[in-house]
């Protein structure tokens, strides 16, 4: 039975047997040794296309040499005085362009499906391999390495272990896989590259955080405390949340647990829904606000250097900015005196862009460093004015959005 799956002829390895292969019982292995999954991972470098005229590579590292508000990716002048290592956050920064912040967990899981990629060689090398994909476009190779502490990625030592992905199943899960120096093609259950994301006709690299509050953001996790906003020269508001104190009885018939209040000059205004009402006005109003601002994602990385070719210079006037505060951070228990900590996170949005630049505005994330493009939709449905969110029987256009 073996060896009939280790012969398989070239032709039957189609697209369809790769997807047959993931329902199959016969294992002849994994990729990666045992041992490897103990060794530290702290950078990976992607590359695709490897060896042919569509290369193009991206090299990510993780912890505060890796990235962190206001990182800049082209001053590698200081070199860091510890190994790359993780931060707080689990933050990962693109070291070799622009400075795009990472996908935290589209990452951890390309590092984990590396290590749990298993299959059958169904190609022992040598010869023509042309029917695997590995000559093509959408070929990938991915190198993971342990800490390093040269601020220069090509002095790095070598990579603790390297795999190239082929050709794969029409959904994307299984892939053709091979070690280099090795040679034997295996079909592996497992594609590695499955969480690069289609960004190839987008300017942020593959595993970036599109999002404009990126998942790393501890406000994430601890919950938001205010959204603050004011387009320059207007009136500032905000939302403030506090608990609700529901009743479990109220919580179950769908109330929110968490009371926004709207703030500004003149106004103080809980946004609370009755009974049956709780979709649409009110606390449902100023939940989907928020809702809309944690998916929103951008639609271009752009480049730091030319920030006040798009109007976000040193001394430029911002047309609106955004702010976040989240909650509290989890005190340190040994430390009953310690402050609360509360991450802000603002968002910077620059004039109205012509159609010569793209469209859309520019808009400065303080918390990533990044500066990007996002559509003028996303900026007008951000500016609310108080009177947005009167009357409970209407949908409000960010809940549209949604």
């Amino acid at each position: 039975m073996a060896i009939a799956f280790v012969t398989l002829a070239l032709s039957e390895l189609t697209a369809q047997g790769l997807e047959s292969s993931r329902t199959g019982t016969l294992r002849l292995g994994r990729l990666a040794a045992p041992e490897l999954r103990e060794l530290p991972v702290s950078s990976l470098r992607i590359t695709r296309a490897p060896g042919t005229s569509f290369e193009a590579s991206w090299t990510w590292a993780e912890g505060s040499f890796g990235g962190g508000p206001g990182y800049d990716p082209m001053d590698a002048t200081a070199e860091p005085t510890e190994p790359l290592r993780g931060d707080p956050n689990g933050s990962w920064r693109e070291i070799t362009g622009i400075g795009a912040l990472g996908d935290v967990q589209s990452i951890d899981k390309t590092i984990e499906s590396i290590f749990a990629a298993e299959g059958i060689v169904v190609h022992p090398g040598g010869g023509d391999v042309s029917g695997y994909g590995f000559d093509s476009p959408t070929s990938w190779r991915i190198e993971l390495f342990p800490y390093q502490n040269k601020s220069d990625h090509r002095q790095w030592d070598e990579p603790t272990f390297v795999v190239e992905v082929g050709s794969t199943s029409r959904d994307g899960l299984s892939a053709y896989l091979r070690v280099p120096g090795d040679g034997a093609i295996w079909s592996s259950d497992i594609n590695p590259s499955a969480y690069f994301g289609g960004r190839l006709r987008t300017t942020f690299p593959p595993l970036a955080d599109q999002h404009l509050i990126p998942r790393s953001w501890p406000g994430m996790t601890v919950g938001i405390a205010a959204f603050a906003w004011q387009k320059v020269g207007g009136t500032s508001l905000r939302l403030v949340s506090s608990p609700a104190g529901r009743t479990p009885e109220e919580l179950q018939a769908g109330r929110s647990p968490m009371l926004w209040t709207l703030v500004g000059k003149g106004e103080n205004t809980p946004m609370e829904d009755g009974p049956g009402t709780n979709a649409r006005g009110g606390a449902a109003a100023a939940n989907a606000l928020i809702k809309f601002i944690m998916q929103a994602e951008a639609s271009a990385l752009l480049d730091p250097a030319q920030a006040a070719s798009y109007g976000m210079g040193p001394g430029d006037t911002p047309f609106a900015i955004l702010l976040l505060d989240s909650n509290p951070l989890p005190s340190d228990p040994s430390d009953p005196n310690a402050e609360p900590v509360r991450i802000p996170l603002m968002l910077r949005i620059g004039p109205e862009l012509g159609p010569e630049q793209g469209g859309g505005h520019a808009l400065i994330n303080t918390f990533t460093g990044n500066l990007v493009r996002v559509p003028k939709r996303f900026v007008d449905l951000v500016l609310p004015t108080a009177e947005d969110f009167e009357g409970l029987d209407r949908q409000r256009a960010w809940q549209q959005g949604l």
